[in-house]
């Protein structure tokens, strides 16, 4: 019986990879559809890079594409300026205080 839920529980977790996979390789396939190669290359060294930065920005672009918002190709310097917008810091204000 035990052996039986084991052998369920790996099933569910493969299939759980599986549709990951897909979902990434779909989500890859519209990229490089919507993506110039200079723009793709520089997302998949985002990827290795910064993982944590490389979904905001596929989450943002995907967003962008479903809303008809993007009308052409991303060039780099687009996806450098969709970069700036996300990794942008004020600067921390210094006051100095004289008496």
């Amino acid at each position: 019986m035990n052996n039986e839920d084991n052998d369920e529980e790996l099933q569910k977790k493969l299939n759980e990879q599986l549709e990951r996979i897909q979902r990434e390789r779909q989500i890859k396939a519209i990229l490089r559809q919507i993506m110039d190669i200079n723009a793709y290359d520089r997302l998949s060294n985002i990827a290795i890079a910064n993982p944590e930065l490389y979904s905001k920005v596929v989450n943002l672009i995907l967003q962008l594409y479903q809303a008809g918002r993007i009308t052409s190709k991303i060039t780099e310097q687009y996806l450098l300026r969709l970069l700036s917008q996300l990794t942008f810091k004020p600067e921390p204000k210094i006051e100095f205080k004289r008496k």
